[in-house]
């Protein structure tokens, strides 16, 4: 999941500054494609993408990374039955944002 485009970036912004590390994984039967984002006090965002396998050893490498990363706060869509078992690894330890994928919005651009 590539960062989002300077446009993107713009809508998203009130949310850059309600959440300063978060997280947002896309969830296939095979792959998790996790794209984590700081945002400095000067306003600037970094983003680094990392793909773990959908797996429980995959989910465990996934939490430590985004434990050593600081993140607060993980989305994604609850698509099909994937997200369950990483909602349940999840749950406790970050405050997550299960999305409708009926009610989001696709993003333009490319993907993956």
């Amino acid at each position: 999941m590539p960062p989002p485009s300077p446009t993107e970036a713009l809508a998203m912004k009130d949310i850059y500054e309600q959440v300063k590390r978060g997280c947002g994984i896309d969830i296939d039967s095979l792959k998790l494609w996790a794209s984590t984002f700081v945002t400095s006090k000067k306003g600037t965002i970094e983003w680094e993408t990392k793909v773990f396998d959908n797996t429980v050893d995959g989910i465990e490498e996934l939490i430590e990374w985004l434990k050593e990363k600081k993140t607060t706060h993980v989305a994604f869509e609850s698509t099909g039955c994937y997200w369950q078992m990483l909602y349940s690894f999840l749950e406790g330890s970050f405050d997550i944002i299960v999305a409708n994928p009926r009610q989001t919005k696709p993003l333009k651009g490319k993907k993956r």
